[in-house]
């Protein structure tokens, strides 16, 4: 750097009161945020707590060091993003935390929407500071406008996998040609993937319907779908629509009273708290709320300690995290569409935390699970030598925790009602690529409580739903599940397309279809063997059950399934385990 630069640089530093210091001798500094602040105060000044700036963006001006401490007023709220610039190292992290007393500060992602007029009927409009993602009316979500406000309307017939007649082709539930382009449209392509599309067309006249793109799978009659975020489509109260053209927001509350007697709110920011490459940071006390996207966004970040935090109503995940060695503690998630919380890394713990109400349908906007498929979980992660332990998983669209990678510990959870909107899932799933896939390797599932796995078929064009309490799926291989109870699922345990799984001391009661079932079926070309069951207690919904089954479809296998030793069937007192043989 040349001496010009330098000096410009310590000028620069200096006039933002913030002296020049190696991160070896630099004195730890905290610097104060609060709803009541003076933004035109020096940095020095925001180093106490009776001086703090008021603004999240001040935090850009900031040049931290290891050790230096973020700090939020407990009680107040604050809009916008904390945004990481800076990294700490190990023992001394940069800190973003709360200070003073009452409740954890919140950072809010939305900004409230004034100046509510009536529309026509009990529709009101007013203007968007900002492009809005979500709405929420006196701190509660609304529905993006959608149709059929309920369920799903089903295909009558398809002519490819984006081009599809509904139910109801004499148009009078559709209307006119070009009523519906821009829509976004949601369909149960598969049992597990509710795919988001835009209309990319809407013909009346043939009552076809034409996506921007294929669905993931094939189009089928029988098949539901539902639209949204429409004009078209608010007709209901408690719906709400953003039109981008116009910067506009359409709402319908329950009452014909103007806004000004309600709290409107709009997600106006993508994230709580983000990070790009940043390195021992600490999160904690801290409450993210109505974010666009995410609570917490960590993107190639390592040795992040999150630890006590709040995240309400995220717009997808509550916790997106990217990198590795993070610790995830004790936080609360609810309300992410989603994902609660999702790591695509290792080396990491995601324990003691809690996260409710994840892929609620009426919570499902534009994007809603996204253009793959398998979302609406819990908690998913990915990547290896991972360690999910002692969580709180209450209502999930899909899986309550899902999961690839090699060495993955799963233990001591509770997963309760999970498989909620889609199925073909479980409360604990598992999947890899193929035998080779070292993201289906080893591990444990142990100790773990698994509730009410419930299953959906609605949208299927079938009355059969398909909801396992662990359910380890193609290419799982050389894993121990272990010590798990599973109450109230379709299949209890389900091995399907595995290899080398020890089953031992489980319970699985109340199963509706059969505790233990394995499955070989073209889905895999390469044989399912070396599965080992023992010490398992079975017992079914109902007395004259089986309490296992194998199946072989559509395939020869050489080799046994499994081996069965010294389990025990409670369909009566002194029962054995009565095993279906490979058909």
């Amino acid at each position: 750097m040349g001496t010009h630069r330098f000096h410009a640089l310590t000028a620069a530093l200096l006039s933002a009161g913030i002296g020049l210091a190696s991160s070896q001798s630099h004195a730890a500094v905290a610097y104060h945020f609060a709803a009541d602040g003076d933004d035109a105060l020096p940095a020095a000044a925001a180093t106490h707590a009776a001086t703090p700036w008021r603004s999240l963006a001040k935090l850009d001006s900031l040049v931290l060091f290891p050790g230096d401490s973020v700090l939020f007023k407990r009680g107040d709220t604050l809009a916008g993003t904390v945004r990481a610039r800076f990294s700490g190292k190990k023992g001394r992290p940069i800190y973003y935390c709360a200070y003073g007393q009452g409740n954890p500060p919140v950072i809010s992602g939305s900004l409230r929407i004034t100046g509510w007029k009536s529309f026509r009927e009990s529709l009101q409009v007013a203007e968007a500071p900002m492009p809005i993602r979500q709405l929420f009316l006196d701190g509660r979500p609304m529905t993006l406008a959608r149709t059929p406000n309920r369920g799903y309307c089903p295909i009558v017939s398809a002519v490819d996998d984006r081009t599809f007649r509904p139910r109801d082709s004499s148009g009078s539930m559709w209307g006119r040609s070009g009523k519906w382009p821009g829509a976004a449209l949601h369909i149960r392509s598969q049992r597990f993937s509710l795919d988001a599309r835009r209309v990319l067309r809407y013909d009346a006249d043939s009552a076809f319907f034409i996506l921007d793109r294929s669905a993931n799978y094939r189009l089928k009659p029988g098949q539901g779908f539902f639209l949204n975020n429409s004009l078209s489509a608010l007709d209901t109260a408690g719906e709400w629509f953003y039109d981008s053209s116009a910067t506009k927001v359409y709402a319908s509350w329950p009452s014909r009273e103007n806004g000004a007697a309600h709290r409107l709110e709009g997600s106006a920011f993508d994230y709580g708290f983000a990070a790009r490459g940043q390195k021992w940071l600490q999160v904690q006390g801290l409450h993210f709320r109505f974010p666009s996207i995410s609570g917490l966004f960590l993107d190639s970040a390592e040795h992040v300690e999150i630890r006590a935090c709040a995240v309400s109503y995220p717009g997808a995940e509550g916790l997106s995290l990217a990198g590795g060695g993070f610790l995830v503690e004790a936080n609360d998630v609810e309300g992410a569409v989603t994902s609660g919380i999702r790591l695509d890394g290792s080396r990491s713990s995601i324990q003691g935390n809690t996260v409710r109400h994840t892929g609620d349908p009426d919570r499902i906007g534009l994007r809603g699970f996204g253009g793959g498929c398998c979302r609406g979980n819990g908690i998913e992660f990915y990547g290896p030598q991972n360690r999910i332990f002692s969580n709180q998983i209450i209502a999930s669209a899909q899986n309550g925790i899902r999961f690839e990678g090699a060495d993955a510990i799963v233990e001591g959870n509770i997963v309760d009602s999970s498989c909620l909107l889609t199925d073909d899932a479980g409360g604990i799933y598992r999947w890899a690529a193929s035998f080779t896939d070292p993201n289906g390797t080893g591990g444990a599932i142990r100790n773990n409580l698994i509730l009410n796995t419930i299953g959906n078929a609605d949208g299927t064009g079938d009355s059969a739903t398909s909801a396992q309490g662990i359910y380890l799926d193609d290419c799982t291989r050389d894993m121990k599940v272990e010590g798990n109870t599973v109450v109230n699922a379709d299949i209890g345990i389900y091995l399907h397309n595995t290899r080398n799984i020890r089953v031992y001391k489980n319970t699985c009661y109340r199963n509706r279809t059969v505790p233990l079932y394995l499955k070989r079926d073209y889905l895999e070309k390469e044989e399912m063997f070396g599965n080992e069951v023992a010490e398992n207690v079975f017992s079914p919904q109902r007395t004259d059950s089986d309490c296992s089954r194998e199946k072989i479809h559509g395939v020869t296998n050489s080799r046994p399934l499994g081996k069965y030793r010294s389990n025990s069937c409670l369909t009566k007192p002194g029962a054995s385990l009565r095993i279906q043989p490979a058909e």
